[in-house]
């Protein structure tokens, strides 16, 4: 069976697609993934190093439509199922991957973006490094954004405490650089496995198969011990430095500018691309990085309320707060507790989520204009909670940045059991 390219992914979403004929990586090509919303585009040339890609994985139906499900409940199903799996991987000759290694690790020839006024530079944004535990065969996925400096060198930004880091921090105690290999292109199984934090016992990877429905087709970059999806647009090897780092800092999830942070170098030691390679591209505060940062939360939630038994209908994380900090949620109502019920499980389930506001099922979550009916309506006051000095999230400027700790919220806009619901029905033309 042929292995997938993005090119045949854009054929799936036919006439959705926007074309652009040709963009500067400075400022031009961000401009034009942000007025495509939701859309995926294609930009056909920029700055003559070849087309890029954006907007791939915006919303839940394209996630669906790309993976292969048709149905939205047996697509959360296997994605829970996938974050447990041990999926094998299957190994691939390099040489029949159609991965080309090119003749100069000098990256400067990728079509490499500036997003934003204020960012530090040009950034890979849809970057999935992996790396392996030191002390197992496992293998990390996990998405980071890559400031480029030049040549073959990436500031490569990695959270304190999570699964890079850890990694990292344990070879460096050890005086080793820790070797990584990037993809860039990858297709949508990788990207939403390698954005899904799961335990350490299971491989991203293997994640990654397990969503497809079956083994995910790996090849080892000459040298390398660590096995790399065969499907991808790009494939860098090389080494997080231990002994070198660089400042860094670009727009995050929120559209506001993170704060500056050394971040350790990676020094690319090998470049190898499919023939006419497609780079894929992720907007910065885009829908698409908060598809992908949100979709894993909104599982974890949606996990928690079946575990408690809460009959809900739909869960949007807002667009406003980057998929992230706020969620809508609207239930049939059961007992007269659902609603709190619904806040504390969201809060706990979801451990950066700031917010949380319960509707009834005829309100939509995803539509502002019913969210506000629902206030306007049924908000009386006695339905909101309030907890102060719990922890939150580092990507809200309002927390205490330090401690990370912040105010957390929660409003009940649910109709008690047994009100009229004739005088909060919304008229409708049939």
């Amino acid at each position: 069976m042929p292995l997938v390219r993005m090119i045949d992914l854009l054929s799936i979403f036919g006439d959705e697609v926007v074309k652009v004929r040709r963009a500067t990586a400075d400022y031009g090509a961000s401009r034009e993934i942000a007025k495509a919303g939701r859309s995926p585009i294609l930009i056909e040339d920029v700055d003559q190093k070849g087309p890029v890609l954006s907007n791939l994985l915006t919303e839940k139906h394209r996630a669906l439509k790309l993976l292969g499900f048709d149905d939205e409940e047996r697509f959360f199903n296997a994605f829970l199922n996938s974050m447990k799996s041990h999926q094998a991987l299957k190994e691939l000759p390099l040489d029949n991957s159609g991965l080309i290694k090119w003749h100069s690790n000098d990256c400067g020839a990728l079509p490499i973006l500036k997003y934003y006024e204020k960012d530090a530079g040009r950034y890979v944004t849809s970057s999935v490094v992996l790396a392996r535990w030191p002390d197992t065969a496992l293998v990390n996925a996990s998405i980071h954004r890559m400031l480029y400096l030049g040549d073959n060198k990436f500031a490569l930004r990695m959270v304190e405490g999570r699964h890079l880091h850890q990694i990292y921090s344990k070879n460096k105690e050890m005086n080793k650089d820790t070797e990584v290999c990037v993809l860039i292109g990858a297709l949508p199984h990788v990207l939403l496995a390698a954005a899904t934090q799961i335990s350490e016992d299971y491989s991203e990877l293997e994640m990654a198969g397990s969503l497809m429905g079956k083994q995910l087709e790996v090849v080892y970059p000459d040298g390398s011990e660590i096995p790399s999806p065969a499907e991808t647009e790009f494939l860098l090897k090389g080494k997080l430095r231990k002994d070198l780092s660089a400042r860094e800092w670009m727009t995050d999830i929120l559209g506001t500018y993170d704060i500056p942070r050394d971040q350790p170098v990676l020094e690319v030691e090998e470049l190898y691309a499919k023939e006419n390679p497609i780079y894929h591209a992720i907007l910065p505060a885009g829908y698409e990085h908060k598809f992908l940062m949100g979709f894993p939360a909104e599982v974890k939630i949606r996990e928690a309320l079946k575990e408690r038994g809460i009959v809900f209908k739909e869960i949007n994380l807002t667009a406003g707060s980057g998929g992230w900090l706020h969620c809508v949620v609207s239930i049939c109502k059961m007992r007269d507790i659902d609603g709190k019920e619904v806040i504390i499980t969201a809060l706990k389930a979801h451990k950066s989520l700031k917010g949380v506001v319960v509707v009834d099922e005829d309100i939509d979550p995803g539509v502002y204009e019913d969210v506000d009916f629902a206030f306007a309506t049924r908000f009386q006051g006695d339905g909101v909670m309030f907890f102060r000095g719990v922890r939150g999230s580092s990507l809200d400027p309002s927390s205490d940045q330090e401690k990370l700790l912040t105010n957390k919220w929660g409003v009940d806009l649910t109709l008690p059991l047994g009100s009229s619901k004739a005088r909060f029905e919304k008229a409708r033309i049939p």
